[in-house]
Order: C-alpha cells, then sequence, then structure tokens
C-alpha cells in the first residue's frame, strides 16, 4: 500500500517502499525523508535561479545561515550518496527528477525566491525540527558530504531584492542597466487592443507602449524585464515591436504597413515630482500542469504595499505540490516581510529597506489614474 504524507504549512514525503542504507542514520524514516526532500527541492530551485540570475544579499545570506544551522552540506551529501546507490530504493532520486521536470519553467528570479522560501519552511528548520537526526548527521563520520554549488556568492552590488519574501516572477539585476535603459526611452503612453474576455466578448484592453528615442516601439512592455536585454527580446519577440512618429499633436505607430495613432493622445518621459502611490499591488507567477490532468502546480505571489508618505512593504506567499510515482511533496510559506522608503524619480522607482538593501525599478503607470495597475520593469502589479 502508497503511503503519502501531505502538509499544507510544510514539506512532507514518505516512500512506503524504501530501503535505504546508511551507517548510523535511519534513511527509512520519516524524519529523513522529510529533511531529504526539502534540500533536493531547495536544490533544484537555487541552480535554476543561477542559470538567469542571482541571489541578493539579503538572500545569500539566508541561504548560508540556513546551511550552517542545519548541517545542510552534510544531509546533501547522504542523499547524493544514496541516489548513486543502485542497490538503495530511489525515491530521493526520483524526487529530484520529478521537481526537475514538473518546474521547469520556475526560472530566474523566481526560482530564487523559490528556494529562499523553502529554506524559510518549518519543515527545512532541522535543528530545532529534528535534532536527533542532525545529531546523527554530524555524528556519522562516514557521511560524505557535497559542496552547497547551488549557494552562489553576493554580487558585489545590490540587485533586485528577490521577490524575495514573496515569491515572484523573473526580474532582472537592477543598477547601471536600469539607468543607461531609461536613457533609451522617449516616453510612454497607452494604446487599446481587442482580447476575448468572459464569455467569449471581444472587448478593448488598455495596455502601455514604450517609445524609444531611437524611434522604436514596444508594444509588450515585459520585454523591458527581458533577460537577455531589449535587443535579445526584440530578435526574439520582433511581432511586438515597431516604429512610432510624432505628427503634429499625435503619435503615430506602424502596423500593417499604417500608420495608426496612440488611442490615448498624452505620453509620459517622465512622472510629476510629487508623485506617489497607494494601496497595495500584487503579481501572481505559476506553473504546472494540474489543468492539463497532471499532479503539479507552483504558485508565487509577490506583493508591495505603497503609503503616500513614502513608506513601503514588501510581502507575499509561495505554494506548490507535486506527485510521482509514491512520492507526494506540498510546500508553503511566507517570508517574513520587507519593508522601507521609496523614491520615484523620472521613471525610477526606487526603494531602501531597513536592512540596507535597494531596490530599483523602471516605473510604468498613468499618473493619472494609478489605481488599477503598475508596471515595475515589465512585470505588470494589480491592485487589490
Amino acid at each position: 500500500m502508497v503511503r503519502r504524507w501531505r502538509c499544507s504549512a510544510g514539506i512532507c514525503a514518505l516512500s512506503a517502499a524504501q530501503s535505504l542504507t546508511a551507517q548510523s542514520l535511519d534513511t527509512k524514516s520519516r524524519t529523513f525523508v522529510e529533511a531529504a526532500t526539502v534540500v533536493i527541492g531547495y536544490d533544484v530551485f537555487a541552480t535554476r535561479c543561477t542559470e538567469q540570475a542571482a541571489f541578493t544579499p539579503s538572500e545569500t545570506e539566508k541561504a548560508a545561515a540556513w546551511h550552517r544551522e542545519n548541517a545542510v552540506d552534510l544531509l546533501r551529501g547522504q542523499i547524493r550518496a544514496l541516489e548513486r546507490d543502485t542497490s538503495a530504493n530511489q525515491a530521493l532520486a526520483q524526487a529530484r527528477a520529478s521537481f526537475a521536470l514538473q518546474f521547469a519553467a520556475m526560472k530566474g528570479r523566481a526560482a530564487c525566491i523559490s528556494a529562499i522560501a523553502i529554506t524559510q519552511l518549518p519543515d527545512a528548520q532541522i535543528a530545532t525540527k529534528s535534532p536527533q537526526l542532525l545529531l546523527a548527521l554530524r555524528g556519522n563520520t562516514a557521511a560524505p558530504t557535497a559542496a552547497p554549488a547551488t549557494l552562489p556568492t553576493a554580487p558585489a552590488t545590490r540587485t533586485t531584492p528577490a521577490a524575495a519574501p514573496a515569491p515572484i516572477g523573473g526580474t532582472r539585476q537592477s543598477g547601471a542597466a536600469d539607468d543607461e535603459l531609461v536613457r533609451r526611452i522617449e516616453s510612454f503612453g497607452f494604446d487599446t487592443r481587442a482580447e476575448m474576455g468572459m464569455g467569449g466578448f471581444i472587448g478593448l484592453k488598455i495596455y502601455p507602449v514604450v517609445l524609444f528615442r531611437d524611434g522604436t516601439a514596444l508594444r509588450d512592455v515585459a520585454g523591458l524585464g527581458f533577460t537577455g536585454g531589449l535587443d535579445a527580446h526584440r530578435r526574439a519577440n520582433a511581432d511586438n515591436w515597431t516604429q512610432w512618429r510624432k505628427q503634429g499633436s499625435e503619435i503615430q505607430l506602424q502596423g500593417d504597413g499604417k500608420w495608426k495613432k496612440l488611442a490615448f493622445p498624452r505620453t509620459y518621459s517622465t512622472l510629476p515630482p510629487d508623485f506617489h502611490l497607494s494601496g497595495r499591488f500584487r503579481r501572481s507567477t505559476g506553473a504546472g500542469n494540474i489543468a492539463m490532468g497532471g499532479t503539479s502546480s507552483v504558485t508565487v505571489i509577490n506583493q508591495y504595499l505603497f503609503s503616500p508618505d513614502g513608506r513601503v512593504v514588501r510581502d507575499g506567499a509561495f505554494g506548490s505540490t507535486s506527485s510521482a510515482g509514491d512520492m507526494s511533496v506540498v510546500t508553503s510559506g511566507a517570508p517574513p516581510d520587507r519593508r522601507g522608503r521609496y523614491t520615484i524619480t523620472g521613471l525610477t522607482l526606487h526603494i531602501r529597506y531597513d536592512d540596507g538593501s535597494e531596490e530599483r525599478r523602471i516605473l510604468v503607470t498613468d499618473p493619472a489614474d494609478p489605481k488599477s495597475a503598475i508596471w515595475l520593469d515589465g512585470n505588470s502589479y494589480v491592485r487589490r
């Protein structure tokens, strides 16, 4: 009979037919398998993080503390040895393969956030949750070790804060690259396009258009956050780019061989000097195959709570489910809030957090009506 443990507040996993062996460790125990699943999940997400992004300094410190306080390297070494042992049950290798396959779409900053979210979960606190396992690991002199290859060195300059405490989807590093990007932007405006809505009805959706100084225009503002940069985005998504021109008081975009004016005539090369945001803005991202009858999904929520007095709180949540064979894994968590102050200069949102870290984003919104949505580095956040 296959048994599965599922926990809504952490990670749980069990293989009923395990025959894993280790010198002084009971690797058949629920305690070991739970801890191993935590490390496997972290490793998969952290590796995907480093493929396209990097942990922020704050995230690196959290990951390092987690490794240090919970003997993660010793546990990781034991896991790798068991995975290589063909005589042992392959439940752990299967769990790793399942994570890698089912969460293939989780990359870049979203993966960084997910990795750190896992380290904050109750099941990840091995030193307090399973002290006997920690003692066994440290007392097992034969236990192999494995260097935390998925724990990158913090960058020398501040990068975007992990959609951190609260997961979020692919953001890129900020800093000099943002300054250069802002210099390339002449202004932004808003246009409309037909989209199918609920019940099949066709409606007009308002969306931002970025106008560049070289006469090109970007119809998909998400391209501002493209990992490879604007030029790479244009090569990969040529249909989202066009030309723009000014004819009298009109801003016109080229399309289908014709020039058409923007639906809204006003454009913004900068936001008002006294501009402030107010309210909670949320971005939800996810991946999975449940809609197609699969067994895996992951959801990441990032939120900013802006106050007109210049205060900001960043928070969010993370959750995932995955099943493979007789292994079932559920994760959930809500890392601590991050608090700080923000300023808006030109098209740049600059946040200085109380912990000393900083974050800069290119901000696009209608200054006359910022209550519905904002775009940060091209990622949309809807007011809740």
